[in-house]
C-alpha cells in the first residue's frame, strides 16, 4: 500500500515540475507511464 500511496503522491509533483520547467506534454506523459509501470513492477516484486 505504501508503494501505491507514493505513486499517487508523485503524480501531482510531476505535474508541478513539468509546468515549472515548461516540459512538453509528451515528457510528462512518459513520466506518468513510467511511474505506473514502476508501481506494477514493485507490486510484483514484493
Amino acid at each position: 500500500m505504501a508503494c501505491l500511496a507514493f505513486a499517487f503522491a508523485l503524480l501531482p509533483g510531476i505535474d508541478i515540475v513539468a509546468q515549472r520547467f515548461e516540459w512538453s506534454a509528451g515528457i510528462e506523459r512518459a513520466l506518468v507511464i513510467a511511474t505506473c509501470i514502476g508501481f506494477f513492477v514493485a507490486l510484483v516484486l514484493t
